[in-house]
Protein backbone atom coordinates (compact mmCIF):
# COMPACT_ATOMS: atom_id res chain seq x y z
CA UNK A 1 0.00 0.00 0.00
CA UNK A 2 1.16 3.50 -0.79
CA UNK A 3 1.82 6.09 2.31
CA UNK A 4 -1.18 7.69 3.50
CA UNK A 5 0.79 11.18 2.37
CA UNK A 6 2.02 10.71 -1.00
CA UNK A 7 -1.52 9.24 -2.06
CA UNK A 8 -2.71 12.39 -0.72
CA UNK A 9 -0.34 14.50 -2.69
CA UNK A 10 -1.04 12.83 -5.56
CA UNK A 11 -4.80 13.42 -5.14
CA UNK A 12 -4.57 17.13 -5.01
CA UNK A 13 -2.25 16.82 -8.52
CA UNK A 14 -5.68 15.25 -9.84
CA UNK A 15 -7.84 17.95 -8.42
CA UNK A 16 -5.48 20.40 -9.94
CA UNK A 17 -6.13 18.85 -13.13
CA UNK A 18 -10.14 18.30 -12.91
CA UNK A 19 -9.89 22.16 -12.14
CA UNK A 20 -8.15 22.60 -15.30
CA UNK A 21 -10.07 20.08 -17.22
CA UNK A 22 -13.60 21.81 -15.91
CA UNK A 23 -12.20 25.37 -17.22
CA UNK A 24 -11.48 23.59 -20.75
CA UNK A 25 -14.82 22.06 -21.03
CA UNK A 26 -16.55 25.73 -19.95
CA UNK A 27 -14.83 27.33 -22.82
CA UNK A 28 -15.34 24.68 -25.22
CA UNK A 29 -18.69 24.99 -24.36
CA UNK A 30 -18.83 28.97 -25.22
CA UNK A 31 -21.38 30.38 -28.24
CA UNK A 32 -19.52 29.14 -31.42
CA UNK A 33 -18.87 33.21 -32.48
CA UNK A 34 -16.05 33.13 -29.45
CA UNK A 35 -14.34 29.76 -29.83
CA UNK A 36 -12.08 31.36 -32.32
CA UNK A 37 -10.91 33.19 -29.31
CA UNK A 38 -10.69 30.97 -27.02
CA UNK A 39 -8.78 28.04 -28.77
CA UNK A 40 -5.42 28.16 -27.14
CA UNK A 41 -6.73 28.74 -23.89
CA UNK A 42 -8.73 25.47 -24.36
CA UNK A 43 -5.91 23.93 -25.21
CA UNK A 44 -3.68 25.43 -22.62
CA UNK A 45 -5.95 24.16 -19.77
CA UNK A 46 -6.28 20.78 -21.65
CA UNK A 47 -2.34 20.76 -21.44
CA UNK A 48 -1.75 21.70 -18.07
CA UNK A 49 -4.69 18.80 -16.94
CA UNK A 50 -2.22 16.05 -19.26
CA UNK A 51 1.16 17.89 -17.49
CA UNK A 52 -0.56 17.61 -13.86
CA UNK A 53 -2.28 14.27 -14.47
CA UNK A 54 1.34 12.51 -15.16
CA UNK A 55 2.94 14.20 -12.31
CA UNK A 56 -0.32 13.15 -10.33
CA UNK A 57 1.06 9.27 -11.05
CA UNK A 58 4.87 10.17 -11.05
CA UNK A 59 4.31 11.09 -7.20
CA UNK A 60 1.63 8.29 -6.50
CA UNK A 61 4.76 5.89 -7.99
CA UNK A 62 7.16 7.76 -6.14
CA UNK A 63 9.26 8.70 -9.39
CA UNK A 64 11.34 11.85 -9.34
CA UNK A 65 10.57 14.41 -11.77
CA UNK A 66 12.09 18.15 -13.01
CA UNK A 67 10.24 21.08 -12.84
CA UNK A 68 8.98 21.11 -16.39
CA UNK A 69 5.92 21.68 -18.79
CA UNK A 70 6.98 18.72 -21.62
CA UNK A 71 4.48 16.02 -21.94
CA UNK A 72 7.08 13.99 -23.80
CA UNK A 73 9.65 14.32 -20.88
CA UNK A 74 6.81 13.37 -18.46
CA UNK A 75 5.54 10.77 -20.17
CA UNK A 76 8.62 8.82 -20.91
CA UNK A 77 8.88 9.26 -16.77
CA UNK A 78 5.87 7.11 -16.44
CA UNK A 79 5.21 5.10 -19.20
CA UNK A 80 5.57 1.60 -17.23
CA UNK A 81 2.50 3.27 -15.30
CA UNK A 82 -0.18 3.83 -18.18
CA UNK A 83 -0.91 1.02 -20.23
CA UNK A 84 0.65 1.38 -23.99
CA UNK A 85 -2.47 2.29 -25.86
CA UNK A 86 -2.94 5.01 -23.67
CA UNK A 87 0.71 5.99 -23.65
CA UNK A 88 0.68 5.83 -27.67
CA UNK A 89 -2.30 8.06 -28.08
CA UNK A 90 -1.12 10.31 -25.64
CA UNK A 91 2.78 10.36 -27.50
CA UNK A 92 1.06 11.09 -30.88
CA UNK A 93 -0.34 14.65 -29.56
CA UNK A 94 2.54 15.31 -27.52
CA UNK A 95 3.93 18.15 -30.02
CA UNK A 96 0.56 19.71 -30.58
CA UNK A 97 0.06 19.51 -26.33
CA UNK A 98 3.59 21.36 -25.42
CA UNK A 99 2.34 23.59 -28.13
CA UNK A 100 -0.51 24.67 -25.72
CA UNK A 101 1.93 24.88 -22.83
CA UNK A 102 4.07 28.02 -24.36
CA UNK A 103 2.84 29.13 -27.34
CA UNK A 104 -0.60 29.56 -26.67
CA UNK A 105 -0.16 32.34 -23.88
CA UNK A 106 2.16 34.50 -25.96
CA UNK A 107 1.72 35.67 -29.37
CA UNK A 108 4.82 35.03 -31.83
CA UNK A 109 5.61 33.38 -34.81
CA UNK A 110 3.48 30.35 -34.96
CA UNK A 111 0.01 29.85 -36.43
CA UNK A 112 -3.17 30.19 -34.64
CA UNK A 113 -4.61 27.20 -33.25
CA UNK A 114 -7.75 26.18 -34.67
CA UNK A 115 -10.96 24.49 -32.81
CA UNK A 116 -10.23 20.91 -34.14
CA UNK A 117 -6.99 20.63 -32.09
CA UNK A 118 -8.44 22.57 -28.99
CA UNK A 119 -10.87 19.88 -29.20
CA UNK A 120 -8.65 17.40 -29.92
CA UNK A 121 -6.42 18.72 -26.67
CA UNK A 122 -9.12 18.03 -24.51
CA UNK A 123 -10.00 15.01 -25.44
CA UNK A 124 -6.61 13.79 -25.06
CA UNK A 125 -6.96 15.85 -21.20
CA UNK A 126 -10.32 13.51 -20.26
CA UNK A 127 -8.54 10.33 -21.88
CA UNK A 128 -5.47 10.76 -19.29
CA UNK A 129 -7.59 12.17 -16.39
CA UNK A 130 -9.55 9.15 -16.42
CA UNK A 131 -6.89 6.81 -16.34
CA UNK A 132 -4.63 8.59 -13.97
CA UNK A 133 -8.01 8.95 -11.65
CA UNK A 134 -8.56 5.52 -11.42
CA UNK A 135 -5.00 4.47 -10.92
CA UNK A 136 -5.16 6.86 -7.97
CA UNK A 137 -8.32 6.08 -6.57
Amino acid sequence: MKNKEVKEISKKWIKKAKEDLITAETLLDSPEERLEFLTASIGFHSQQCVEKCLKAILTFNQKDFKRSHDIHYLLNLSEDEIDSNSSNKIRENADMLNDFAVNARYPGDYEDFNIDESEQSFQIAKLVFNIVKDVID
